[in-house]
């Protein structure tokens, strides 16, 4: 009689406890799992129904797991990567993916609050590394149109996955930033840049002195002929020079104020100052 008391005792306050229960709430950007654990009577298990925003009342040995449905980015590190052209790179990749509202108790069930890294983790890096395979490392570092075309690609095909795999999730975004070559590859791509920059200026340079000497020559030609049709000969020409030079001098200052200008009439002849402007 007394161990039939003190067991009618217990299942009085455990049912008096358990029917009084307590009350569990879900943030703004989440919902909850319901796991039922009954201490007597009652399913134990996962509730289909998710708890949505706000607070529910439930008994004690109920419990309830938080699962974010708003977009969360993983992000992933790639070390080493060859590309098309054998060049080692390292990138950083990451996706943005989402729960679909209500059903988190589906995800709990089949593939735990750990489903990226058990399910969706391996795929993705997968398909990085399929692309930067297919890819040269200059447009892994450099192509814009190639890393956006690659981010549209490994979406689709990422979300594709998880459809057949029965994953309740949206595939948000997937994001590839540039590559980065090791760094004595970045060595070897600035001595390269360094040695392209001193031959294109050595050839500018050449350039240069090539067309002064085109230029120069034909000024003597020009000269030679000038004299010719003329009738002078070299003393007569430069004197003519001479002149033209002087009177160049004029034409530059004449607008000037207070300014002396020393005319030049060959080596054995005097040199007089005249001044343009008082």
């Amino acid at each position: 009689m007394k161990n039939t008391a003190i067991t009618a005792a217990l299942f009085a306050a455990f049912t008096v406890t358990g029917m009084t229960g307590c009350t569990e709430s879900v943030n703004p950007g989440f919902e909850g799992v319901v796991i039922d654990k009954p201490y007597f009577f009652g399913n134990e298990g996962v509730r289909p129904k998710a708890q949505m925003e706000g607070r529910e009342w439930y008994w004690w040995s109920t419990s309830v797991k938080p699962y974010e449905n708003r977009p969360i980015r993983h992000d992933e590190d790639f070390k080493d990567l060859f590309a098309k052209d054998n060049v080692p790179v390292s990138l950083d990749a990451g996706v943005e993916l989402r729960l679909i509202k209500g059903e988190s108790p589906k995800m709990h069930e089949k593939f735990g609050d750990n489903f990226y890294h058990s399910k969706v983790s391996l795929k993705f890096r997968n398909l990085v590394r399929d692309f930067a395979r297919g890819k040269t490392s200059s447009e892994l570092t450099s192509g814009e149109n190639s890393i956006q075309a690659g981010q549209e690609a490994i979406k689709d095909a990422l979300q594709t996955y998880v459809t057949v795999q029965e994953l309740p999730l949206v595939v948000e975004n997937v994001f590839i930033g540039k590559a980065t070559p090791p760094d004595e590859v970045l060595t070897e791509i600035a001595n390269t840049a360094s040695q392209r920059q001193r031959k294109k200026t050595e050839s500018e340079r050449k350039g240069a002195e090539d067309s002064r000497k085109d230029a120069e020559e034909s000024k003597a030609l020009a000269d030679k002929a000038y004299m010719t049709k003329f009738g002078m000969n070299i003393e007569q020409y430069l004197r003519l020079r001479d002149l033209e030079l002087e009177k160049e001098k004029i034409e530059m200052v004449k607008d000037k104020e207070n300014v002396s200008i020393l005319m030049s009439s060959g080596p054995a002849t005097p040199q007089p100052m005249y001044k343009i402007k008082q």
